[in-house]
């Protein structure tokens, strides 16, 4: 693997729910997203690893939305206001420190949300 996308892991694996935010907390506020492909992929893609924090390719699907909201606007500003409720980075630093491109290529690596 490339020291840039280890570099890149390591700092999504650095991104962490907000002190007092539990996965399930955090998945029950993504269930306010009502567009139907969102609450369908929320259920496959919104996934916690071993360590009991949300999955690498489920922080990497969630920014995704935040970017193009599949065409939604209102999704997209709204996916990008609820990380911020729920993560201890920013949107916006992810987006600076990783990027659409890099999040879009690792958004399905979990077998269930490809």
């Amino acid at each position: 693997m490339a020291d840039e996308e280890q570099e890149k892991r390591d700092l999504i694996d650095s991104v962490k729910l907000r002190p007092g935010v539990t996965f399930e907390a955090a998945r029950r506020k993504l269930e306010k997203i009502k567009l139907p492909k969102f609450a369908k992929a929320l259920k496959k893609c919104w996934v916690q690893d071993p360590d009991g924090d949300v999955a690498l390719a489920s922080k990497c699907w969630f920014f995704c939305w935040g970017w193009s909201g599949h065409s939604s606007d209102p999704t997209a500003e709204y996916c990008s206001f609820l990380w911020n409720e729920v993560f201890d980075k920013e949107y916006r630093w992810f987006d600076a420190n990783i990027g659409y491109e890099f999040a879009q290529m690792h958004r399905n690596e979990q077998a269930a949300c490809s």
